[in-house]
């Protein structure tokens, strides 16, 4: 496994975002992200500001990060 910032994230990679506060926000348990150690697979990728890029994972939905920030990725698993 690797992090790579948002800003490069790419359509295809698996992320892992157990733990993520930017995405304890799509959950409907604030306190806590159920995903695991399941990964999520990265469906589309916007800038949507300087401050923010949107990533769309399947069956997830969409979360904001810095662009920044670093994200697990798994390796090895890029469509």
């Amino acid at each position: 496994m690797k992090k790579v910032k948002a800003k490069d994230l790419k359509v295809g990679m698996f992320c892992d975002l157990e733990g993520y506060l930017y995405a304890v926000g799509q959950h409907p348990h604030p306190h806590q992200v159920i995903i695991g150690k399941h990964f999520v697979r990265v469906e589309h990728v916007e800038k949507e500001s300087a401050d923010c890029i949107a990533v769309d994972f399947n069956n997830f939905g969409q979360v904001g990060f810095p662009p920044e920030h670093r994200i697990r990725v798994k390796t090895g698993f890029i469509n």
